[in-house]
């Protein structure tokens, strides 16, 4: 297999693998069972800054 093709399977892997991701903390979010805790918070938005 050459480099390019390689390459693009993982791509199109990593897509996939994101696109799932999404969808669970989507499906956590709208079910109402996904929470984040102040100190997470907190710091995400310092990081941020």
């Amino acid at each position: 297999m050459n480099s390019k093709r390689e390459s693009e399977k993982l791509a199109k892997q990593l897509n996939n693998l994101r696109a799932r991701k999404i969808s669970k903390l989507k499906s956590r979010i709208v079910a109402g069972k996904y929470h984040v805790s102040n100190m997470d918070l907190a710091k995400a938005l310092f990081l941020a800054r």
